[in-house]
Formats: structure tokens, C-alpha cells, sequence
């Protein structure tokens, strides 16, 4: 009797972006065509050369995500993902996300990622109002986000996030209430609310600061919708968890391709370089991408499953 293999996720980081919002703390670069024809090769080998590992995994969802991956040729970027999940073991009918931003949502690239084997799409609305918009820096509106879902559900890419954030500074208590109205109004199968970096945790909820408070109010709003919260800041319709992010807060292992990508397996911590030069040059060999490999202690793994609030503790 052989073992079962053992279960993983797989992420895939694209850090081109339209431009870096100023809040942004992820692994975000801005580029011309042929830095980023550049990038998606060196990625390509990258999970060329994992496919001997990954052999003896079974990938039970797989994450494009950002950095902005709609901004990238959708031809390409179609056939890197479609390839590599065609080469991989995973579950039956897996579940592939790849992240949007609304005003890259126009019919060429949907035509293109028809293609690439995604099948729930994760779209930035953070906002109704135009004065939190343009403070994160967006550059893209209300009107931009439903264009999208209504052309999303054209091509049939009706499994569809909306990513919300609560907690912007001088954001007005009935601006956050008209987002949520927004949300209700557009109705997509899964909602994630985010804090604004560095306001989730003030002492008593202090709802002018964007602490708990915001986060318990939209949750009581999106329940009464009929969504069901099953982690601290993703709700869903019913049957429409992502498993990506359910798997990962019940402390899964993960594995992560891409410039600064973090991956966690068999509890070693690992990540690839963020340099630049250093990525597009080692040509997709891991021994030349991981930096900060660490042995994680079990405090730390279980603190990953704590409330679902840490992804990674290191």
C-alpha cells in the first residue's frame, strides 16, 4: 500500500504593478514590456525546474497574485500557467485565483486568460469612495469594478472576488458603510476585507482608527446578505470558500515561485530573493533563489492557525 501524497498549495507571485500605491508593503516593481517579458521567462523556469519536487506533492489550489499578474501579456502569462498546471498531480477540478485590477479588465485579456486554466478571479475594489481611492492611490473607480464583474460574467468568470479595506485613514464611517452597500449591490461569491496596513489592532475597537470595530460591523452587514465568514476576513456564499486561503490559515504548506516569494514545507521556512537582478540571473535555479531558511518551532506553526490571523510567523 503506497502513502498518499502529501498536500500542498502553490503560489505564484507577479510583482509588476500599473504603479506602487503607497500603502503597499508587497514585493511590487513597475517596468516596460521587456522587463516584464523578462520576469515571466525567468518564472517559467522556475517552475520548470519544480516539477521534479512537486512530483511528489498533490496541489490542492493554486494563487496568482501581486503586483497586478492581469498587467503582464495574457497570451504568456496563459501559457506559463496553463502549461504548468497540466505538468502538476492536483486534486480534481482545482482551484486557480489569479488577482485583478478592474481597469486591466477588458476583453483581450480575458480572451487570453480563457486560456491559462483560471478559474476564480480576485478583484481590487477597496472603496466606494473617491476620496479613499485616491488616497490608496488606485486608479480606478466604482463604475470601473462593475464594468468588470459584468464583463467577468460575460467570459463566464462568474466565481468572483471583491477585495475591500477598512481601517484607511480619514475614512468616513458612511463611506464604509455605502462600500458595503456597493458589495451587496454587485453580489460576488466571496468577500475579502483587509485592514489598512498598521490600523487593525488599536485598543477598545477604535472604530475612527479603523480597528475591530469596522471589521465586526462589515461582518454582521455581510451575514445578514447571506454570506458566511469561515476565517477572520474572508466570507463567501455558500460553497464558495477559497481553499487557497482556508487551507493556508488551517496551516497548510505552500509552496511559493516568484520574485520575494515565501513557501512553507514540512516546517521549513523559506523565501526567494527580492532582487531583482539576482531573480532574472538565477535563471529559476532554487539553490541561487532561497534566502532566510528557517526551521520553524511548533509555537510558531500553531500560531499560524491562531483566529486565522497569521499566514506566516517567523
Amino acid at each position: 500500500m503506497t502513502d498518499s501524497p502529501k498536500k500542498v498549495q502553490v503560489y505564484i507571485h507577479i510583482p509588476f504593478c500599473i504603479s506602487k500605491c503607497p500603502y503597499c508593503t508587497a514585493c511590487v516593481v513597475t517596468g516596460d514590456s521587456k522587463a516584464k517579458a523578462m520576469y515571466l521567462d525567468a518564472l517559467e523556469h522556475e517552475l520548470q525546474q519544480a516539477l521534479p519536487t512537486l512530483s511528489g506533492y498533490l496541489v490542492t489550489s493554486m494563487y496568482v497574485g501581486g503586483g497586478t499578474p492581469s498587467c503582464m501579456s495574457p497570451d504568456r502569462m496563459a501559457q506559463i500557467l496553463s502549461k504548468f498546471k497540466s505538468a502538476i498531480h492536483h486534486v480534481p477540478h482545482m482551484e486557480a485565483t489569479i488577482e485583478l485590477m478592474p481597469q486591466t479588465v477588458v476583453s483581450p485579456n480575458l480572451t487570453g486568460l480563457s486560456h491559462s486554466g483560471m478559474n476564480r478571479f480576485s478583484l481590487s475594489f477597496q472603496s466606494r469612495d473617491i476620496r479613499d481611492l485616491k488616497y490608496l492611490g488606485c486608479g480606478f473607480d466604482e463604475t470601473d469594478v462593475q464594468n468588470s464583474v459584468l464583463l467577468l460574467d460575460k467570459f463566464r468568470m462568474n466565481d468572483v472576488n471583491l477585495d475591500l479595506m477598512y481601517g484607511i485613514p480619514n475614512q468616513r464611517k458612511a463611506s464604509f458603510e455605502s462600500t458595503l452597500n456597493g458589495v451587496r449591490d454587485i453580489r460576488p461569491t466571496h468577500v475579502s476585507l483587509y485592514p489598512f496596513p498598521g490600523n487593525d489592532d488599536f485598543p477598545n475597537g477604535d472604530e475612527s482608527k479603523g480597528g475591530p470595530a469596522q471589521l465586526d460591523f462589515a461582518a454582521e452587514f455581510l451575514e445578514k446578505q447571506g454570506y458566511q465568514r469561515y476565517t477572520r476576513y474572508h466570507f463567501c456564499l455558500p460553497t464558495y470558500e477559497c481553499h487557497f486561503f482556508k487551507d493556508r490559515y488551517e496551516g497548510s504548506d505552500f509552496i511559493g515561485f516568484g520574485l520575494g516569494a515565501w513557501s512553507l514545507v514540512d516546517g521549513i521556512a523559506y523565501e526567494n530573493t527580492s532582487d531583482w537582478n539576482e531573480y532574472i540571473s538565477a535563471d529559476g535555479n532554487f539553490e541561487k533563489l532561497v534566502r532566510n531558511a528557517i526551521e520553524l518551532s511548533p509555537e510558531q506553526l500553531g500560531q499560524r492557525k491562531h483566529e486565522g490571523e497569521t499566514l506566516l510567523v517567523v
